[in-house]
């Protein structure tokens, strides 16, 4: 995860539109550059940054927003070996260094997304001030889903065959998508790159071994929502 600043300038035909693939390289790190303390986004698992993208365009167009690929997503290589979450926390920090926000850093991590949220507050309690989580849990230590629903996630299919992610999102998201399912077609179809099988397979096992439990009162950062950060209507 070695990094260089990369300007975010994807360019979308229209709100529910797809991406210029000329505007996106294969980079798979990316900065908007703004103001203020930056905000990471932590993605869920086998999503590349791209799926990221709605919620950016709703962000406060002055905020400096950093996305990334994790190994073996998007376009961010294989893993030559599994890791866990300490190991992306860590990486994280050097990435953050590398494009000199050495500063302090807001973190929100989405799903699979918040295990690395949680561990890289717990690593760096003087570098994240804000920790954010959304539809995250604490690990292995949490209250397991339905096994027909976990099931569907044992594989990346869902980011290669979009009718069949559109045909499972009701049960794997909810909200929304239980009455539009095309919501998470159109949403997945924004991926420039889909992710290897061998870097959800290493996303899986870094989650199934993982837990946040015992060192969530290590966590120093506030903990709470970013609405501030949202622009206007």
């Amino acid at each position: 995860m070695s990094l260089r600043r990369h300007d975010d300038r994807t360019v979308h035909d229209s709100a529910r539109g797809t991406p210029n693939t000329r505007s996106r390289s294969t980079d798979p790190r990316r900065v908007r550059a703004g103001t203020g303390v930056p905000l990471v986004l932590c993605n869920g698992i086998g999503a590349s940054l791209e799926v990221l993208d709605p919620l950016v365009e709703h962000l406060n167009p002055d905020t400096t927003v950093v996305r990334f690929d994790v190994p073996g997503a998007g376009s961010s290589p294989d893993s030559p070996l599994p890791y866990g979450f300490p190991y992306l926390a860590a990486a994280l920090r050097r990435l953050l260094d590398k494009l000199e926000l050495q500063e302090r850093v807001d973190v929100l991590g989405l799903s699979w997304g918040g295990g690395l949220a949680q561990q890289f507050a717990v690593h760096n309690p003087r570098r994240c001030r804000r920790l954010i989580l959304v539809a995250t849990a604490t690990g292995i230590a949490m209250v397991p889903g339905k096994p027909t629903v976990l099931a569907k996630m044992l594989t990346p299919q869902r980011f290669l065959d979009h009718d069949y992610a559109a045909s499972i999102a009701g049960d794997l998201y909810g909200g929304t998508v239980l009455t539009d399912a095309s919501l998470v077609k159109w949403l997945f179809a924004r991926q420039l790159m889909a992710g290897s099988r061998v870097g959800y397979l290493h996303q899986l096992l870094a989650g199934s071994v993982w837990t946040s439990l015992f060192a969530l009162p290590l966590v120093r950062a506030t903990t709470g929502p970013c609405a501030h950060r949202c622009r206007r209507a």
